[in-house]
Order: structure tokens, then sequence, then C-alpha cells
């Protein structure tokens, strides 16, 4: 059995939203998720910069919120299928 330590989990929690698309374009601030998640602002942080190593989120300049980066195989939306059934 795996012991996952607490950044790890919200590092999953976070993961896990951002590719159901729960979030798009960025990622809230630390302080958001933290009041969100309720967490420290430092366990969030952690996380955050977990999943920049991943390269899921990409860092902003300071005050600006992290960019996410999904992967290209999720980037693209599904294709569309569209039949046309003719009856006389």
């Amino acid at each position: 059995m795996t012991t996952y330590s607490i950044v790890e989990q919200v590092a999953s929690h976070l993961r896990e939203e951002i590719l159901r698309g729960h979030w798009s374009g960025t990622i809230p601030g630390r302080g958001e998720l933290a009041a969100e998640l309720g967490m420290n602002t430092t366990t969030v942080e952690a996380a955050l910069k977990q999943l920049e190593k991943e390269g899921l989120l990409v860092g902003q300049s300071a005050g600006r919120r992290r960019k996410i980066e999904l992967p290209e195989e999720l980037a693209k939306p599904p294709g569309l299928w569209v039949a046309i059934l003719c009856y006389e």
C-alpha cells in the first residue's frame, strides 16, 4: 500500500480537476485554491510546483496565474462525425 503525502493528494486532486476541464486557460492563485480546499497556502504552492514539474502548469511572472498546458493528446477536442440521412 502506498502512502501519499498531503502535497501529493492536493496535486492529484488539482490534476484531476484540470484534466476534467474545471478550469481553462489559467488556474486560480494559491490563496484562492487554499481557501477552496481548506488547506494552507504552503501546501497548495508545493502541489502547484509539482504540477509545474510535470509540465501541466507553466508559471507566469509574479502576481500572475499559472497557465494550464494540457498534453497534446488531451488538448485537441474530439472529432465530430455528422451523418445526413435522406429519405424520400
